[in-house]
């Protein structure tokens, strides 16, 4: 499992930022887990960790679109899955699901990192060979 470093950078400041803060939501949640007999603290930072990822899911597809990235619907089927996926956890917390919070906390890891280094990487890439400077985003 990986933490944020600069090898997850795609180039695009606002995109990096809100990469580094999904980053640092897992890794509180990691902590929590570590720390806490209770689980309000956890169950806040699921609800808080699907509400940003849905903010920055919002930038990255506005970002697809205004430069027609050409993988932008299964892209956006991986941000549906996700939200999906936490949802799912979110409810088995809340309610009497049988739920093992450190799966729930790779789950959350793996997904991002895989996400960012593959899927990520290739909007990147994208806008680069259109010639977009990113830098200026």
């Amino acid at each position: 499992m990986a933490s944020w470093n600069d090898s997850f950078l795609i180039g695009v400041k606002i995109i990096d930022d809100q990469h580094k803060k999904l980053f640092g939501m897992v890794d509180e949640f990691y902590l929590r887990l570590a720390d806490s007999n209770n689980e309000g603290p956890i169950i806040m930072l699921v609800k808080g960790l699907k509400e940003y990822s849905r903010i920055h899911f919002s930038t990255e597809e506005m970002l697809m679109e205004k430069y027609a990235f050409p993988g932008i619907k299964s892209h956006k089927a991986s941000h549906v899955s996700f939200v999906n996926q936490v949802a799912v956890y979110e409810a088995k917390l809340k309610g009497n699901g049988v739920l093992m919070p450190m799966e729930m906390a790779k789950f959350l890891k793996n997904w991002i990192a895989q996400h960012v280094a593959s899927e990520d990487k290739l909007i990147s890439a994208y806008l680069d060979k259109i010639d977009v400077k990113k830098n200026y985003m």
